[in-house]
């Protein structure tokens, strides 16, 4: 399949991004280990950041599977719990 390190197979690329951000916040976590003030504010500034939609509720169903979103549900199936 060719692909680079910097490229996803399409049906992976949600993982692809949040591994991509956990890897970006460890690094951030041990540069900012010898300062404990930098890091409460970025952790601050984590925290206030509104979180990007899911996967699931951008794409109720996804190649005819649905996504199992309760709110944007297309198979009407039942959710437990």
């Amino acid at each position: 399949m060719g692909l680079t390190k910097h490229q996803c197979f399409p049906f992976l690329l949600p993982r692809c991004r949040d591994a991509v951000k956990s890897m970006r916040l460890f690094n951030l976590y041990h540069q900012l280990q010898q300062s404990p003030g930098e890091w409460q504010q970025a952790q601050q500034a984590l925290l206030a950041t509104p979180p990007e939609p899911s996967f699931a509720r951008l794409n109720p169903s996804f190649e005819g599977v649905c996504m199992g979103n309760r709110r944007t549900c297309t198979c009407n199936a039942p959710f437990l719990g």
